[in-house]
């Protein structure tokens, strides 16, 4: 089955950067780090015109304007980095040193006065430098013997090595952000030294070894051929530079090794290993802990976007979207993840990019050559670099894209197949609420639909009867997210029938198992294991409402469904000791008294299930007339809690019970303040003789115990109420009174 790219939910960026192709006269270096790409080309004879392109709005440098500025021809340039405050730029020309220049201000004018700095380290050769992130401008060397830290003085034009690290290293990798290396060694380059680089610091963690596929001696060929690398020691294949990269994965640092197996049968596969960084706070080795199974073997590159992995395959033009977060299987050491989505999809082109693109200034004459249409450009192209964690420089096109995730099409392609995966998927996302919340409606529609589903809900139809525990599992994780504490996370319900983890359509993952050494397990010890993570963008109590709640259901089934939502949503916030929202609760009651269910309703506030609120006891009051013990239920709730005297007296009043009304006041103590004038009223107006002389005659009592008289004052403005108890019951009456 083949997918078109309209349906795919990674897409490349709307406006593509674009800038001068390479050629004879011209190069491009991108940092990664900055987001920078310069654009290199010959200005005269001793001279060099270099054009810097921001490619993110957050730079120092301006992001609608290219910025240009001369260098000495020196020879050539391998590579060049600004410095955080873009004030510093590095060049390197040699394997030796790296030159230096200044600048007045970000973007402004640059220093004719250039200097540079050697290694410290006799006949080594330098790999790489890197930016760190120390305020007084220190930059990294890399070394085929270590690292050499230098804090560079731009005054002084000087630098200054205040820290180095003995370290054979093939080749490295470095984030930016973490501030990690990650230092290759030994002859099949699988030896790794992790560096933490800090303010003027080196800090190493322990060593480790990556282990490499052995490759039998009949499919060496095949194995060159699939892998691209020669055969090393023990017929293992050394592990290459571009099969490594270091990638930040729901906030843990991750080494991610891409290691390319030869079947027995013939053809390729590829399995991506990750191994965990300890963190920066805690003691520890790194450890293997996640492995990205594909049944596809050849040219292969990694780009990161929102937490997914996303493997691109160059010959199949697709690309395979891992997210480690999910429920995955596994043998208590390992967790073994399979793609999110049954069928790989290619990139696609967004829309708004065949209308119009970004173009910033660009210097030369007519004759350069333009960059190409972005819609024109071949998917995969052989031209194509990655560059972590999600841009894709075409150097030949002059176009440079990033890559974005679409959660609806994610969500199209995997709900059918298993709709809590797709749930927690979607959870996991920044900018998806209104997408998870479309999907726990459709959940919903499900359970309440008379129709039988589409056939595109093929195995959705099947999980019909599955709805409820997908549904809970999915609130269950909504409510993990707001939980103050961590906790675990809950069991995965099971997936409908067939397993949406059979990718491959005559291989089972089994089967691939023994290949890769993964555990081969039956149906009855697979375990499923989520990585707590949390959502960067949850679905809150409040958006619950907004987005799936707040529209009045229209028929029984779907106040039902409403119901069972609201109520495994509570039990899940109660379980994580959430404080629940009071609209959540006015929704239940509203679809318990559209549908009948008084005594459910009853039940659920005898036993605190509805939690204690004015607003639900007010809402309560309202129903008196549907169900007339609500009156009293909402009466109980407001002495629960204790700050709603007020409400319940004037509840007490309005119906004309004021000796209830006394009662309550003296039994929290507000007899004493209560206006008299208050109480007299609505005991005269209520036409029963019998209950004003009650409370007149209380509140006489009251006047005698506060004042020492009976009598009225005249700011109690009671003379009225006075002149008719004494014309209703006699002067006699009053004055007996008078005289307790």
């Amino acid at each position: 089955m083949q997918s078109s790219s309209s349906d795919s939910y990674a897409q490349l960026d709307d406006n593509p950067i674009r800038f001068q192709p390479v050629s004879e006269q011209t190069n491009v270096f991108y940092d990664a780090v900055q987001s920078h790409l310069f654009t290199v080309e010959k200005a005269d004879s001793n001279s060099l015109l270099v054009r810097v392109q921001t490619c993110q709005s957050s730079s120092l440098l301006d992001s609608t304007k290219a910025f240009s500025f001369r260098l000495k021809d020196c020879g050539e340039v391998k590579s060049m980095k600004f410095s955080a405050d873009c004030r510093i730029l590095a060049v390197q020309r040699s394997s030796t040193a790296v030159e230096f220049v200044n600048f007045a201000t970000a973007g402004g004018a640059a220093d004719t006065v250039e200097y540079s700095q050697t290694c410290k380290t006799k006949a080594a050769q330098i790999l790489g430098f890197q930016w760190t992130q120390a305020a007084n401008h220190e930059v990294l060397y890399v070394t085929d013997c270590g690292l050499e830290l230098f804090s560079v003085t731009p005054e002084k034009r000087s630098l200054r090595l205040v820290k180095s690290a003995a370290q054979q290293c093939n080749w490295y990798a470095w984030h930016h952000a973490a501030g990690t290396a990650a230092l290759s060694s030994g002859p099949l380059s699988n030896q790794f030294s992790m560096f933490k680089i800090g303010q003027s610091s080196l800090v190493k963690t322990p060593r480790f070894e990556v282990d490499l596929p052995h490759a039998p001696s009949s499919s060496l060929a095949s194995s060159n051929a699939a892998g691209g690398g020669s055969v090393g020691i023990g017929g293992r294949q050394p592990l290459r530079e571009r099969d490594v990269f270091l990638a930040e994965l729901y906030g843990q640092l991750y080494l991610g090794v891409l290691k390319h197996y030869v079947k027995p049968g013939g053809g390729s596969a590829t399995e991506i290993a990750l191994y965990q960084q300890p963190s920066s706070d805690s003691a520890g080795n790194p450890r293997k802990s996640d492995l990205l199974v594909l049944q596809q073997g050849g040219r292969l590159a990694v780009s990161i976007v929102d937490n997914l992995v996303l493997v691109h395959h160059q010959r199949l033009q697709r690309s395979f979207a891992f997210d480690i977060a999910l429920p995955a299987e596994t043998d208590g050491y390992l967790r073994y993840h399979q793609p999110v989505t049954v069928e790989a999809m290619p990139l696609a082109w967004s829309q708004p990019q065949r209308q119009q693109q970004k173009q910033l200034p660009r210097a030369g004459s007519q004759q350069q050559q333009q960059p190409q249409d972005a819609a024109a450009t071949q998917l995969y192209s052989q031209s194509w670099i990655f560059f972590l964690p999600d841009v894709i420089v075409d150097a030949q096109a002059g176009l440079l894209w990033r890559i974005r995730i679409r959660p609806d099409r994610l969500s199209a392609l995997m709900f059918p197949m298993d709709p809590g995966r797709c749930l927690h998927c979607l959870h996991l996302r920044a900018n998806a609420k209104i997408d998870t919340a479309n999907a726990l409606r459709r959940l919903m529609l499900l359970l309440t639909s008379a129709e039988p589903p589409a056939a595109a809900d093929a195995i959705a139809a099947a999980s019909v009867t599955t709805c409820l525990p997908v549904l809970a599992y999915a609130l269950d994780l909504l409510a993990a997210q707001e939980s103050p504490q961590p906790g675990p996370l809950p069991s995965p319900p099971p997936p409908p029938p067939p397993s949406p983890f059979d990718f491959a359509a005559n291989e089972s993952p089994s089967a691939y198992s023994s290949l890769s050494g993964m555990a081969s397990f039956s149906q009855q010890q697979q375990q499923l294991l989520s990585l707590p993570a949390r959502a960067p963008d949850p679905l809150t109590q409040s958006d619950l409402y907004v987005h799936l709640l707040a529209e009045g259901p229209a028929t029984e089934a779907e106040y039902k469904a409403q119901v069972f939502v609201i109520l495994e949503f509570v039990r899940a916030l109660n379980d994580r000791n959430v404080p629940v929202q009071h609209f959540l609760f006015e929704t239940l009651v509203r679809a318990l008294v559209t549908t009948g269910r008084f005594g459910e309703l009853h039940q659920l506030i005898q036993y605190h299930v509805i939690s204690d609120s004015k607003p639900i006891a007010c809402l309560l009051l309202s129903l008196q007339s549907l169900y007339p013990p609500a009156h009293q239920l909402a009466l109980d709730m407001m002495k629960r809690l204790g700050s709603a005297n007020e409400e319940i007296l004037e509840v007490l009043l309005s119906q004309g019970r004021v000796l209830s009304a006394v009662k309550f006041l003296r039994s929290v103590g507000k007899f004493d303040s209560v206006a008299a004038h208050k109480l007299l009223e609505v005991a005269f107006e209520s036409g029963d003789w019998r209950q004003f002389y009650s409370v007149f005659r209380a509140l006489e009592q009251r006047n005698a115990r506060l004042r020492g008289s009976a009598a009225f004052q005249p700011a109690d403005h009671c003379q009225r109420y006075v002149a008719e108890f004494a014309g209703r019951f006699g002067q006699t009456a009053l004055g007996q009174l008078r005289a307790l």
